[in-house]
């Protein structure tokens, strides 16, 4: 595989002159000190970003700048930890003003999930402020409550932060006015409070779902100590590391913000209380994490076991998801293939079995025919028999009897003796609306024009299957276009997938085909191409189709998809 990403990378050099921006580094800025102290802690921790560079090299957070609706809603996301999840795009956006590709991906997931709603029914508006009552109210949201409950109202939701000693009265209706160094301070402040009805903070809800193990993977994490720790795979020292750090850092910013400096408490990761008996819990438990408010621990590795389970799967034409909504997202071509073989060969079946972090007390699996199997673990012989026998009555279903199918698991976690229970629904009809091959070109299309750099010149892959241009330099060679979006990159493979041939077809030229006969009679057609485009311009390029053959490295048929693009 390396080896022929080698190769893809030589053939594009070969083919076209990639055009290299220079980042250009933004001029120092001052900033309070409480502010920038704020958003360098918040920075070192991966939760905060910058705006550029400043010409000594440090991180420039522009913190005078009044905060903006786009920067309101991906910090939200940070703080209940969906922003991954939503990165990934797998959801449409409605708003037609929001063109960049992760910003299409974080407003459309937070559209999805109730998060947000536009100006508009198409309207974003992501560049207008973001007032304090509205980051004050997803400050108050990531800790659990809610304008629905009484908690809080949303317009004077300064009056809450302020007893919970956020805020200390720096907001008001005269002074509605958010600063990107305000969502700093609040943000750092926010991490060491309750969640409700709960004793463990946000910052330890954070470390529980692993947002700061992907954060480290990223490199988006900058403490040493905290990186050392996570590295270490010492997940008891890496909770402590990181909650001693935001105690420490929420203490020096009360300090510079003029109020009292306690010295901070030995570092304790916090188990949280189990509900009362008289107090059922909502939502699974007051064991509170980002990926659903009071969802219990338990819940929470039932489905990260879920998630390892299927993603070690390398079976044949089949592709198996756990989303964060407890859906099981199927695609196949072998709609014939065993439901029994199904759950076993995605690891889901070893799930039900039992993992070193959650055990299995019983499993309900229900078909859309009204079919129950039942297995409760009274003790582990009777558990195997059971499923063994369920297993038998499965092998004579196929995979297409699972769409509809629920899995309903009855859980404990290894360090919590209660029981939680947790429904997860099957959906196979993706297999009919978007096959995993054509979900896998636009995924990689929308990778490649998301690296691009090139000044005035904003690129964006549609759902619908548009390539949509907004370029100020519209005479830009159209070769220098495709190799600049990163589309050439597709068009020669990737690891996900195989192109067999690529149609184009564009006004006033003859239709260009080419096939992918090999190796170098591949690359050779390219360059041919590449020097027949060179002369015809971006404004060329207006309704052009690019029409894609092409294979996935998990599913042999060929699938063939029509890109339209469109130059604004």
């Amino acid at each position: 595989m390396k080896a022929k990403s080698l190769i893809v990378s030589l053939a594009i050099l070969i083919i076209l002159t990639i055009l290299m921006s220079v980042p250009v580094l933004a001029a120092a800025g001052g900033s309070s000190d409480a502010s920038l102290a704020a958003a360098e802690k918040l920075h070192d921790l991966g939760l905060f970003r910058s705006n550029g560079y400043n010409t000594d090299g440090s991180a420039f957070f522009d913190l005078h700048r009044e905060s903006n609706r786009l920067e309101g809603i991906a910090m939200f996301l940070r703080l209940i930890g969906e922003y991954d999840t939503a990165r990934e795009g797998r959801f449409d956006c409605p708003f037609d003003d929001v063109w960049d590709l992760d910003d299409r991906a974080i407003t459309g997931y937070a559209y999805a999930m109730g998060h947000t709603r536009g100006v508009s029914s198409n309207q974003f508006n992501p560049y207008s402020s973001m007032s304090a009552a509205q980051y004050l109210t997803f400050s108050l949201r990531a800790l659990g409550y809610s304008e629905e409950a009484g908690d809080f109202q949303w317009n004077r939701s300064w009056e809450k932060t302020d007893s919970l000693g956020i805020t200390h009265g720096r907001f008001s209706a005269s002074n509605n006015t958010l600063l990107r160094g305000d969502v700093a301070e609040i943000t750092l402040l926010l991490l060491e409070q309750n969640l409700k009805n709960s004793s463990m903070t946000l910052i330890e809800s954070l470390i529980v779902s692993g947002v700061f193990d992907r954060l480290a993977a990223q490199g988006l994490v900058n403490d040493p100590a905290i990186l050392a720790a996570i590295a270490s795979g010492n997940s008891v020292e890496a909770r402590e590391r990181i909650v001693s750090f935001v105690s420490r850092a929420a203490n020096d910013l009360r300090m510079l913000q003029g109020g009292s400096n306690p010295a901070p408490s030995a570092p304790v990761f916090t188990q949280p209380a189990p509900p009362a008996p008289s107090s059922p819990a909502q939502d699974g438990g007051y064991w509170s994490t980002p990926q659903q408010t009071q969802e219990a621990l338990a819940l929470t590795e039932l489905r990260k076991e879920l998630r390892d389970g299927v993603a070690k799967s390398n079976v044949d034409n089949l592709f198996v998801d756990i989303g964060d909504n407890n859906l099981i997202n199927v695609i196949t071509d072998n709609t014939a293939r065993s439901l029994n073989s199904f759950l076993g060969d995605t690891g889901i079946m070893g799930v039900i079995m039992g993992t070193g972090s959650v055990n299995v007390r019983s499993v309900t699996i229900a078909l859309q025919d009204g079919a129950v199997f039942d297995a409760a673990n009274d003790s582990m012989e009777g558990f195997l028999l059971s499923l063994m026998n369920i297993a038998g009555q499965l092998s004579g279903r196929n995979i297409s009897d699972a769409n509809g199918m629920t899995i309903t698991f009855a859980v404990t976690h290894r360090n919590d003796s209660s029981v939680r229970t947790a429904t997860y629904f099957v959906d196979v009809r993706q297999a009919q609306q978007e096959e995993l091959a054509l979900a896998a070109l636009r995924d990689a299309l929308r990778k490649g024009v998301a690296r691009s750099s090139v000044d005035g010149l904003v690129v964006n892959v549609g759902s619908n299957n548009a390539i949509n241009v907004i370029a100020d330099n519209r005479s830009m060679a159209l070769s220098s276009f495709l190799g600049n979006t990163g589309i050439m990159d597709v068009i020669i493979g990737t690891d996900n997938i195989d192109v067999r041939r690529v149609t184009i077809a564009m006004r006033n030229e003859p239709v260009i085909v080419v096939t992918n006969n090999g190796m170098l009679n591949w690359i050779s057609s390219w360059m041919d191409v590449a020097n027949r485009l060179r002369s015809r311009s971006l404004s060329d390029a207006d309704g052009m189709s690019v029409t894609f053959e092409f294979t996935h490295r998990d599913i042999g048929a060929t699938r063939t998809a029509t890109y339209t693009v469109n130059v604004q």
